[in-house]
């Protein structure tokens, strides 16, 4: 028998690729897409603070949905500017 949703505690909440994005970016972080693949980096040299932030925001961008979900903004993304440039 299969265990219910109460019996598995709570759900975590929603991943918000945009928050996300904008959070790693502000703190020096790096998020582009090479072809099919997603590339996760950080800028050579951060202050303390900025490193420890980026640690506290690497966790939820581990799980594949996660990955997905930011992909899925950097291709939108990436159509908007490239229809914004076409004019």
């Amino acid at each position: 028998m299969g265990a219910s949703n109460t019996e598995q505690g709570p759900r975590a909440p929603a991943f918000d690729a945009a928050a996300w994005f904008a959070a790693w970016s502000d703190h020096g972080g790096i998020a582009m897409l090479l072809g099919d693949r997603l590339w996760i980096g950080r800028a050579p040299v951060l202050d303390r603070d900025a490193a420890r932030s980026l640690n506290g925001l690497r966790g939820p961008i581990m799980h594949p949905d996660a990955q997905n979900a930011l992909a899925g903004l950097l291709r939108a993304n990436a159509a908007l500017s490239e229809q914004m440039m076409e004019g």
